[in-house]
């Protein structure tokens, strides 16, 4: 199943440059090694996952223009800790960002998605999932605060989870090899999971409501627009993922 992504433009808010010097940042530099729009390190935070799968390759074609990375990954506190303490110039985050000395911009959505290992998605055959059919099968979570899957749940079926998961991993990406594996069943963003899903090696369990869809947002600290490179790249992903 192909991401869901919003197709609306979404602006950059408190503190972004101009539209004029937000369209020169993106001509600037782009094509010319070296430029200097992307000479300097820029340091970015944010969940491994996203990095991993969305901006990490669409930063790589920037290293060759002369662009260095610090990347860094961690939770909502982490991603925060870093922005106020000046050790990330850009950061995407799940939650809105609330600090005046931030600016910000939607990037991207993820829809939530229930999956599992064809195989066990099959004892689901001709039904429609409910929370009880899952509380009976081995459930796999990100912690045992069930973050995705509480959710889920919620939003899908209007309870509380109440489960115990039968392994829990703090990155997705063990996540989804353990269904793929036939583990247990999961919740994972759906671009992570698109291309197991694609491949057959996973399946989308059904449910009478779609997963819930998130917002992720890419966040800068206005000293951080001082530099070219940081409101060239801010730009270029921007770009990238609004009109995906």
């Amino acid at each position: 199943m192909p991401p869901v992504r919003s197709r609306e433009t979404r602006q950059p808010e408190q503190g972004g440059p101009a539209s004029g010097e937000r369209r020169g940042a993106q001509a600037e530099g782009v094509g010319h090694a070296r430029s200097t729009a992307l000479a300097g390190t820029l340091q970015f935070v944010g969940p491994a996952e996203y990095l991993s799968a969305r901006v990490g390759p669409a930063l790589a074609p920037l290293v060759g223009e002369g662009l260095r990375l610090r990347i860094q990954t961690g939770n909502r506190a982490r991603i925060y800790a870093a922005l106020d303490q000046g050790q990330a110039d850009l950061a995407v985050t799940a939650s809105k960002p609330d600090s005046r000395s931030l600016g910000f911009a939607e990037l991207d959505r993820e829809r939530l998605t229930l999956v599992a290992a064809p195989d066990l998605a099959a004892r689901a055959k001709g039904r429609t999932v409910s929370a009880g059919l899952l509380r009976d099968l081995p459930c796999l979570a990100y912690d045992e605060e069930l973050a995705l899957i509480g959710a889920f749940f919620v939003a899908v079926f209007g309870v509380p989870a109440a489960l115990r998961p039968a392994a829990t991993a703090p990155d997705l990406r063990i996540l989804l090899g353990m269904a793929e594996a036939g583990m247990g069943w999961t919740i994972l963003p759906d671009y992570l999971c698109a291309g197991a899903l694609a491949a057959g090696r996973l399946a989308e369990l059904p449910t009478d409501r779609a997963g819930p869809v998130n917002t992720l947002y890419l966040a800068w600290t206005r000293a951080s627009l001082r530099e070219a490179r940081t409101v060239h790249v801010r730009d270029m992903l921007l770009q990238r993922f609004q009109t995906a």
